[in-house]
């Protein structure tokens, strides 16, 4: 059972691949009153379909070492997983979002054969995946090449904060497995790196006057190492604007592709240069104390620096610097999003809305103050607190990892009364001071509600609340099961709330009795009537409790009997077209009989064929037979049902007529 009220996932772990399975979910309240309708699924592996392999799909070695490689493949179509096969032994297994894999220990001068397949959700795998053959030779073995390292070997810079760069190329597997850049044997960070260029730059802050070593290193992908050592010297006059004592550079209003810069006064300054990644991105005169950067990369990291000027050129000894990463691009809403209320209820209402794609979570707002973060499955929220007759604006905005949508949809509305109306709750039985005559009666009810619908009922006789309670939502009818009352009067009561919180209450009684001498008829024992023809039906009716046998009437006289378990009795000889009022009565073995016996009214059917009128001469007068029903083909000779039993038999007669002459 799932008791946190805000959880809304299950996982269930121990399906088999194969299987068909079917869920069933139900919400149960603190009171523990279980609801009667349920959300179902149904699942099957068929749910997901098997991985595929694109056509021309390839595995590849790339990125040789001495003893290594790395396999590169197609990526296939459903994959979940996949398996990599070395000379048909299994190697290892990889995620499906990945579609790579290292391979060492190898043997120069050996082949190899590998294979990869790829399996999906239920553990399906292919057989066909793309293969390769390969003989393993001694790999790269040049290092890679550094040069145009800035500031050149023993060049004079005039600041503080000089840029660092140089050009690493390789011939091989590549250099950009590790860049290092040291000033005085210090390793620097924010290394930049432009791999289409094959340059790297980093920036450096606040250098003293003096010479400065400066050593770059670089390794390929196979291990190969590069280094370069030379110096520069900072010659910088410091007669220019200063900061003042713990000034910083600060980040704002980021998104995936701009931010704004912010800045205190410099002392002396007249204008403040910025710098991204090394460059001079713009400059600012006067009292400009903050600057956006546009032309961003999304989900990426930049070096930000102010340097300040004054008029006459000099610049400040210390910049202030700023890392800062942008945000990734959330796709906007769709074109037709809507924010929508339903289900009023007296100081409330409930907002759903159109579900924004790849997104973690929502805001939602109230008169421009966030009033609730949701996850990214939840798009409907009650809100409370409402007041009728008061305007309210209600927005939605969504995120992934990075910032807040600003577009979301909106809704302004005011607050009516909503849905006042309770749950109307009838035909409660057993009805008001009913006499049952058995310890375990059914409690039954119809509840219905105009509104918002039914959303709970509690049940209780005498104060003790009736487990298991069920509500058909079609017929609306509840019913509860009491067991073991005692002899005498009882309490029932009955509450039901609709979904906003409207509450409807029914209190009656009634009186459970010792059973009758004779059998007793359950309460709602009905009796019906079947297979309804012009002259004959079949009566049906339920069991009565201590009776042996039943005794069946017809208009008020006893049409049949019948004894044991036997529920249903054929009446025949019925005239069409006719009305009649049937009652069962129970007996037991002592002939005792039942009481509030059950009844019904039927009407036969028409008679069936042709019903004419005709005279049988009987000497020496005539015989007028009446009416009958003429059965079999047209002709001179024909039969007919003289008492309209629907059978010819010895009851009726043959009609035989010769062709009056002329």
């Amino acid at each position: 059972m799932i008791t946190d009220n805000y959880t809304e996932t299950f996982t269930d772990t121990m399906l088999s691949p194969g299987q068909t399975y079917e869920y069933e979910v139900f919400a149960v309240s603190r009171s523990g009153i279980v609801s009667t309708n349920a959300l179902k699924a149904t699942f099957n592996d068929n749910t997901f379909p098997p991985a595929a392999w694109p056509a021309g799909s390839r595995l590849e070695a790339k990125e040789w070492k001495k003893d290594s490689v790395n396999l590169t493949w197609t990526p296939a179509e459903n994959a979940k997983e996949y398996r990599v096969y070395q000379d048909g032994n299994l190697l290892g297994t990889e995620l499906g979002n990945r579609n790579t894999y290292f391979v060492d220990q190898l043997t120069p001068g050996t082949t190899y054969t590998f294979k990869v397949e790829a399996g999906n959700e239920t553990g399906k795998w292919t057989t066909s995946g793309p293969q390769l053959t390969i003989t393993k030779d001694n790999g790269d073995q040049e290092p890679p090449n550094i040069s145009s390292v800035q500031p050149t070997d023993n060049a004079v810079v005039y600041t503080p904060n000089p840029v660092i760069s140089a050009v690493v190329s390789d011939r091989g597997v590549g250099a950009r497995s590790g860049i290092a850049v040291y000033l005085d044997e210090e390793c620097l960070d924010g290394i930049k790196e432009d791999v289409e260029k094959g340059t790297v730059k980093v920036l450096t802050y606040g250098l003293s006057n003096g010479k400065h070593t400066l050593r770059i290193r670089a390794d390929d992908l196979v291990g190969n190492k590069a280094e370069t050592i030379t110096s520069f010297t900072v010659a910088f006059e410091p007669d220019g604007p200063v900061w003042p004592e713990g000034s910083t550079l600060s980040v704002s209003k980021v998104t995936s592709s701009s931010l704004t810069l912010n800045w205190a006064p410099a002392q002396g300054a007249t204008g403040y240069r910025i710098y991204q990644d090394g460059s001079v991105v713009d400059s600012v005169y006067g009292e400009v104390y903050s600057y956006t950067v546009t032309g961003l990369q999304p989900q990426a990291w930049y070096m930000f620096s102010v340097e300040a000027f004054d008029g006459v050129g000099r610049i400040s000894q210390k910049s202030l610097t700023k890392k800062a990463w942008t945000e990734i691009p959330i796709e906007l809403w769709p074109p037709d999003s809507r924010l929508e209320a339903q289900e009023w209820g007296k100081d409330s209402a409930i907002l759903s809305w159109t579900p924004a794609k790849n997104v973690k979570y929502y805001q939602l707002y109230k008169n421009g103050i966030p009033i609730d973060t949701l996850f990214s499955h939840e798009t409907k929220r009650e809100v409370n607190g409402l007041v009728p007759g008061t305007a309210y604006t209600f927005k939605v905005e969504a995120r992934d990892i990075g910032a807040w949508t600003s577009g979301g949809p909106e809704l302004t509305m005011t607050k009516g009364d909503g849905d006042l109306e309770p749950p109307v709750i009838s035909d409660v039985r057993p009805a008001d001071q009913a006499v049952v005559y058995t310890p375990d009666p059914v409690i039954s009810a119809v509840i219905t509600d105009s509104g918002v619908g039914v959303y709970a009922t509690m049940v209780t006789v005498d104060g003790q609340s009736l487990p298991y309670t069920r509500y058909n939502t079609e017929t609306r009818t509840m019913t509860a099961s009491a067991h073991g009352l005692s002899i005498g009067r009882h309490t029932l009561e009955i509450v039901s709330w609709d979904k906003v919180n409207n509450r409807a209450e029914s209190i009656t009684s009634f009186i459970v009795a010792p059973a009758p001498s004779g059998p007793v008829w359950p309460e709602g024992s009905t009796l019906t009537a079947s297979n309804v023809t012009s002259s004959s039906l079949t009566l049906s009716w339920t069991l009565a409790q201590g009776a042996t046998g039943y005794r069946i009437y017809r208009d008020g006289s006893v049409a049949g009997s019948v004894y044991g378990s036997v529920y249903s009795y054929d009446v025949g000889r019925l005239q069409p077209d006719t009305t009649y009022t049937f009652t069962v009565e129970a007996v037991d073995a002592a002939g005792n009989v039942s009481l509030n016996n059950p009844v019904t009214t039927v009407k036969t059917k028409a008679a069936q064929g042709t019903t004419q009128a005709f005279r049988l001469r009987a000497w020496p007068g005539f015989l007028n037979a009446g009416f009958a029903t003429r059965v079999g083909p047209p002709g001179y000779d024909s039969l007919y049902d003289l008492n309209n039993d629907g059978v010819i038999d010895g009851t009726d007669v043959q009609f035989v007529a010769d062709k009056i002459a002329g």
